[in-house]
């Protein structure tokens, strides 16, 4: 039998989104939290973790959580809905207000599981190519669909423009979907929109402060908008383990507030010292948790770090807007450190 004659087309022809599996050291790659949770922090966790049933479903409205994520973002529980990650939850919008007749609109470069998710829903896609300075084009934006913008974006790190993106939003008839994962880098957000635009979304996320095992992702809307996001959503989507750890650290958010500091600190410190090197390096302002550079040869300078220095970062080039392009996940101070040293060397030899 020919299986690949039974998957449909929109799968088919797509291309997997994959996650770095090289073993390095120092990871650098994956936009993840670079400190550890104290140890009395993962005590605490680990005595309620003890104490879950295994042989109950977990809460299905994670109520606990919930409330506590509604506090900390500053709005009611009815707006909040939670997903396995930010990705379940663009998935659950596309399928909301998705379909074969509604495209998914997003700049591009941005988040690639925007267009796998919807090629993989059979939505057509518009890719909108972001300018020279990878800011977004208003007027190139088609106004119907659903507007996926990535702010901070990822792999680019900047905000685009607001007045831009008021520009783009004021005149957009479909969904908006604001995906402010990196928002506790930026501190920047649409959340006040909220209340003028019945068609906006919100995302935010755990996994880049710290929690990134637990993969707990978070929509704010109006509820009237996850009401309907409900009624797409897997039961008990938020596994018990998560709800629990999640809820401990958020019970006490200082220890990841002052990590969120340092590393904001370590960006600014990352992207100043690379501005300095002056050797074949090119370095974009960043929002986020990360720092985007074009080296003369990304792939020989990617395989140095990892062979020569046991640094992973993420290597991103491929032809067009990020041709020799890496993505630098802020560390601690001395891998961040040890990175400097080790790229000013590999690009000098370029």
């Amino acid at each position: 039998m020919n299986i690949n004659a039974l998957v449909r087309p929109e799968v088919r022809d797509l291309v997997p989104y994959k996650a770095e599996e090289q073993q390095c050291p120092i990871k650098m790659d994956a936009n993840e939290n670079p400190y550890p949770l104290p140890k009395p922090v993962r005590e605490r966790i680990a005595a309620a973790l003890s104490a879950i049933p295994l042989n109950h479903y977990p809460d299905p409205s994670a109520a606990k959580l919930k409330a506590l994520i509604a506090q900390r973002i500053g709005v009611d529980t009815g707006q909040v809905a939670l997903g396995n990650g930010s990705d379940e939850l663009i998935q659950m919008i596309l399928m909301a207000f998705g379909g074969s007749d509604v495209c998914a609109v997003y700049p591009v470069p941005t988040f690639s599981m925007y267009g796998i998710i919807a090629k993989s829903m059979g939505m057509p896609v518009c890719e909108v190519p972001l300018d020279d300075k990878f800011d977004i084009v208003p007027d190139q934006f088609p106004t119907k669909g659903v507007l996926l913008l990535s702010w901070p974006n990822n792999p680019t790190g900047n905000c685009f423009s607001q007045e831009r993106m008021e520009e783009l939003i004021a005149k957009f008839e479909g969904i908006v979907v604001v995906d402010e994962a990196y928002y506790d880098f930026s501190r920047k957000t649409f959340l006040p929109k909220l209340a003028e635009m019945e068609n906006l979304i919100i995302l935010r996320t755990l996994s880049k402060i710290g929690l990134a095992g637990l993969r707990v992702g978070m929509l704010v809307a109006n509820p009237s908008v996850v009401r309907e996001i409900e009624k797409v959503r897997l039961p008990y989507n938020i596994n018990s383990y998560s709800q629990v750890a999640a809820s401990e650290v958020l019970s006490d958010p200082g220890v990841i507030d002052a990590q969120i500091n340092l590393i904001v600190e370590e960006r600014e410190n990352l992207y100043y010292r690379l501005r300095g090197l002056r050797s074949g390096i090119t370095t974009y302002p960043s929002d986020a948790n990360f720092v985007l550079i074009r080296v003369k040869d990304a792939a020989k300078v990617h395989q140095g770090l990892i062979t020569d220095e046991g640094i992973l970062v993420r290597n991103l080039s491929r032809p067009g807007p990020l041709e020799n392009c890496l993505r630098i996940t802020v560390g601690m101070q001395d891998d961040n450190h040890g990175f400097l040293v080790a790229i000013s060397r590999l690009t000098r030899m370029l």
